[in-house]
């Protein structure tokens, strides 16, 4: 009678790699309000598009040197898009207190919508106490790659590879005032604020549904991603609203461009969509590295060690 074959740890398999996001640029969307960008815009464009743009492969995990850090819980973040309504679109984020900001990029171009296809930045400001009021200019700005900004920027920029969340949040002075802004494509000039709530509890995962160990999620959220390329805040009420009314001739050919040219378009808009589930789905595979796999049920007879 032959025997059953042992299983061993050559019968291992190894994960799908990730596939990356369409950078292609769209053409700007007929009808809209084309936007003028600034020197800034022009100069980020040329000097460093390309180190704003990190493959998916390289989303991984990055742990600060603090213990500190590395075991506080999660940060509980409202991220607002500037400038929306009806809805105002929003997604709520627990993230690790030891996330740099080039990862907090791909979060939230992945929470929004977005498709990496522009310029981003990061800029801190610290709350004034007394007025309630932001300070006239930020204390620190933070982009993909500070010695590509001219030498009058260079000062008071930081590598986005080199800060991670507690290094602001918990910074002496600056905790409870740290102020975050993340601006996406200096053109439309998408502004997102970052609100910190507080601290995750032991039990919010199970609240929401999730693992306890999963470390980068979405919580919650509201409204439809905005468009690339229609014009920012105003584009974006023009297209609404040429969806409301798609029969009028005017409208056909800014739905057809959102439906068939828009680089993160659909075949419908409905502005309060939001599936949280999907916004989860992307952030699994993106940082795959650092999220928990599911462990296999079989195991090596050999050593024992999981297949």
């Amino acid at each position: 009678m032959p025997k059953a074959q042992k299983k061993t740890c050559s019968s291992n398999s190894r994960a799908t790699p990730l596939a990356t996001r369409d950078a292609n640029a769209s053409k700007q969307p007929p009808g809209s309000k084309k936007t003028s960008k600034s020197k800034k815009a022009v100069e980020d464009e040329e000097g460093h598009l390309d180190s704003s743009q990190p493959s998916k492969a390289n989303a991984t995990s990055h742990e600060v040197s603090s213990a500190d850090s590395q075991s506080a819980s999660n940060y509980l973040i409202l991220a607002t898009l500037s400038g929306s309504t009806n809805p105002t679109i929003t997604r709520l984020l627990s993230l690790p207190p030891s996330l740099t900001f080039d990862k907090l990029h791909h979060v939230l171009q992945i929470s929004f919508g977005w498709t990496n296809s522009h310029m981003h930045d990061f800029n801190v400001s610290l709350i004034d106490d007394e007025a309630g009021l932001m300070g006239p200019a930020p204390c620190l700005s933070i982009c993909p790659d500070p010695s590509n900004l001219p030498d009058d920027l260079q000062e008071g920029s930081r590598a986005e590879s080199e800060v991670a969340l507690a290094d602001v949040y918990e910074k002496p002075g600056w905790k409870d005032k740290a102020n975050i802004e993340y601006e996406y494509d200096h053109g439309d000039g998408w502004n997102h604020h970052l609100a910190l709530l507080g601290r995750a509890t032991p039990g919010t995962n199970a609240q929401f549904g999730a693992p306890d160990d999963v470390k980068i999620i979405c919580l919650g959220g509201q409204g439809h991603p905005a468009a690339e390329d229609v014009g920012g805040t105003w584009g974006w009420e023009d297209l609404k609203e040429a969806f409301k009314h798609p029969r009028k001739a005017e409208n056909r050919e800014q739905i057809d461009w959102f439906k068939n040219g828009c680089l993160n378009g659909d075949k419908n808009l409905d502005p309060y969509a939001f599936d949280v589930m999907d916004v989860n789905d992307g952030l699994r595979d993106a940082f795959a590295d650092s999220q928990p796999r599911e462990k296999s049920v079989d195991a090596c007879e050999g050593c024992g060690k999981e297949l």
